[in-house]
């Protein structure tokens, strides 16, 4: 409900429904509502829902990314920076995307990042005609 609330832009509901719960919101509710909070950009309650997250769990690295990106869509660079400084200070690095596929009983793992895709696998990869949105790295 909190998702649904915050991604329409209906914070004060969201907020509401929240303070209302007859138990002690988890990390869901408060990433729930920092997702919404990204998409509208509303720094203020973001700011306030990544405090929430962090306090449950102050290792939680998608909180620190979508933190971040929410402030990056915002144009606050200096905010961007603070929170990447923080999350480099505490140690903690963001996991990047992976993906598999399975051919001629063979596995292959992609990983965002880079993108090299092996002589024998593009034309697998052509036939299927895929889009790769991201650089992709195959790990072997």
């Amino acid at each position: 409900m909190v998702d649904l609330l915050s991604r329409s832009g209906c914070f004060g509901e969201a907020e509401e429904f929240i303070s209302n719960l007859p138990f002690e919101p988890g990390i869901g509710f408060w990433k729930a509502l920092l997702g919404g909070c990204q998409i509208h950009s509303n720094m203020e309650l973001g700011e306030f829902a990544a405090r929430k997250i962090l306090a449950l769990d102050p290792e939680d690295v998608s909180s620190y990314v979508m933190l971040s990106n929410a402030h990056s869509a915002a144009g606050r660079w200096q905010r961007v920076a603070t929170i990447r400084r923080e999350m480099k200070e505490k140690g903690l690095k963001r996991v990047p995307g992976c993906s598999w596929i399975e051919i001629r009983n063979r596995v292959h793992v992609f990983v965002t990042g880079i993108r090299t895709i092996t002589k024998r696998l593009e034309p697998a990869l052509r036939w299927g005609r895929p889009t790769f949105k991201a650089p992709v790295k195959q790990v072997e």
